[in-house]
Parts: structure tokens; sequence; C-alpha cells
């Protein structure tokens, strides 16, 4: 490799990880993202099926794993698993990814551009990565104390990054990180209706186009 070649590499990797520490750029929100994370204690609860579960969630203690517990937790959700049930997982994690990029519920980035990169993530990286792992637990944690499909959809989709981010935060773990994609691929023709029946309403053209996402560096 020639000395411009690396200079050229150097800067993109650079790049990477300057735009990885960026606060989101907040896209076009549609009608249903606007008001999912109205906290349970400000909902109105409807009806004695909803109150139950608003004061079952402030009973409720925040999920706290280790990064072991969080990545075999992932592996848990897509080991053994039908194309159905991988539809509803797959689902959930893009309606998640929807989330982090249409609201300000976490501080950084979606590192779009680690998971599109040909190479693995740089160490600089790899500790960014697990900044936001961090920030997504604390995420997490929000949607425990929130009462709609979309938010609960949204909770187990952040299980599976969480998942993710610490495979590959974590070099010797990243072909565990392939592996939970490639499992969740197999979902990929019914993920559509998934969505919907989780939700229990059509999707919205936004929604679709979310769940066509691949991360390229996992597929691979």
């Amino acid at each position: 490799m020639t000395a411009s070649q690396n200079d050229g590499s150097k800067r993109l990797r650079e790049g990477r990880v300057d735009r990885l520490r960026r606060k989101p750029l907040v896209r076009a929100m549609d009608q249903h993202t606007k008001t999912i994370f109205v906290p349970r204690s400000q909902a109105v609860p409807r009806g004695m099926g909803a109150l139950f579960r608003a004061l079952l969630g402030k009973l409720k203690r925040p999920v706290v794993r280790t990064s072991e517990q969080e990545i075999a937790h992932g592996l848990e959700i897509v080991r053994l698993k039908s194309p159905t049930q991988l539809a509803g997982a797959l689902a959930r994690a893009l309606a998640a990814k929807k989330s982090l990029d249409t609201t300000r519920q976490v501080e950084m980035s979606f590192p779009t551009e680690v998971l599109a990169a040909a190479t693995p993530p740089t160490v600089q990286e790899r500790e960014l990565l697990l900044q936001y792992v961090a920030e997504l637990k604390v995420f997490r944690s929000k949607c425990e104390h929130t009462d709609t499909p979309l938010t609960q959809a949204v909770h187990g989709g952040l299980d599976l990054w969480i998942a993710l981010f610490e495979c590959v935060g974590h070099a010797d773990k990243f072909a565990t990180a392939r592996e939970i994609w490639t499992e969740l691929e197999r979902g990929r023709t019914e993920v559509e209706g998934a969505l919907a029946f989780m939700l229990r309403r059509a999707i919205t053209d936004i929604e679709k186009e979310y769940l066509t996402y691949v991360p390229a560096l996992l597929a691979r």
C-alpha cells in the first residue's frame, strides 16, 4: 500500500470516529414516532388493565446485565428460532434503529458508517461503540417505563443492538455479531408483516424504508 493510500485510509477512519461522536441528525418523524416515549406517569391509563400495567411499570427494576450476559441474551433471542420468530426480532431491531435516528433519546449517533465499513472497527471505534452501548442501556430503561406497542418493540430491539455492539466492541467476539445478524436475516421475508402485527396497524412508508436496512459489516 502506498503512502497516499495509507493517508486516505487514515482520514476515512478518523472521519468515521468523528461522525460517531456527533449528535444525531433528527430525520423527519412520522406521526407515530412523535409520541411514543411519553412516560407511563404522564399517560392517561385507559381501563383497569392499563392502570395495572402502569403501576407494575413503576415497580419494575431496570435490566442490568454484564457484557457477557448481554451477548448471551442476544444469542438466546436468535438461536433455534423459526423464520417467523426471527422476523419479529428483526422488526424490533429495525424499529429501534428508526427511533434512534428520529428522536434525541441518545446523545451519540447510530454508528451507520462503522457498520457499513469494509473492515472491522479500529480500537478507537470499538471504545466509542462501548460508550454508545452505555447510552443505549439508559434509553432501554426509559422504554421500560412507557406503554405503547412501538416503544415495547423498540425495547426488544435495543436488546439486540446492545448485544451486537458488545460483540463488535470486543474484537474476540466479532464473529458472534455476524452469527446473530445471519440468524436475523432468516426472518427478512416476513419482517413487514411482523412489524405491522406488533404495532397493530399498517406500517408507514418511513418504517418500510427502515425495514430494508442491512449493516454490511455484519452481513458479509
